[in-house]
């Protein structure tokens, strides 16, 4: 609340500190926790705070530099490198919550991408179909990871992608 109240007095540096800084420590700090395994569930509660704030924190830094960060290339920017930072984590450390991560992240870069492509595009009725359609194959891919987590006794997930796949 004091970082929201003063957000207009900080300066540049002050901002991406708050944001970014904070996310890559809560991350950092997660990565520490995560080695004990009394510590898990703390080190769980790191995690989803530096996927909050990571977003916030690549947004402050490139409204810094000048970026416009209205443009469906930005959406594709920032959903691939939180899709890359998250992928690569789940691979290097094996965690569930890198998976849940990379799933979301990955299904913003979807929607990212398709927004791409169909920028400009003023027919409100072929965007909703587009969209509908989209929503539909992303439900799919849900529920064909389901079925393979659970072919692969990694049921980490199953019950919330089978209930995003089949709404």
């Amino acid at each position: 609340i004091l970082v929201a109240q003063n957000w207009d007095v900080l300066n540049s540096f002050s901002r991406i500190f708050v944001t970014f800084g904070s996310a890559v420590a809560a991350y950092t700090v997660g990565l520490l926790f995560i080695k004990y395994e009394n510590l898990k569930k703390v080190a769980q509660a790191f995690h989803i705070i530096g996927a909050v704030l990571m977003p916030v924190g690549f947004y402050v830094i490139f409204e810094t530099m000048g970026m416009d960060t209205t443009t469906a290339g930005f959406q594709i920017l920032m959903s691939s490198i939180l899709f890359s930072i998250y992928s690569l984590s789940l691979y290097l450390f094996k965690e569930k919550v890198f998976l849940l991560f990379a799933l979301f992240f990955g299904t913003r870069l979807y929607y990212a991408l398709i927004n791409g492509l169909l920028e400009g595009i003023a027919d409100y009725e072929g965007l909703y179909n587009i969209y509908a359609y989209a929503t539909l194959f992303a439900g799919v891919a849900y529920l064909y990871l389901a079925r393979a987590f659970t072919q692969m006794e990694k049921m980490h997930f199953n019950g919330i992608l089978n209930f995003f796949g089949s709404l």
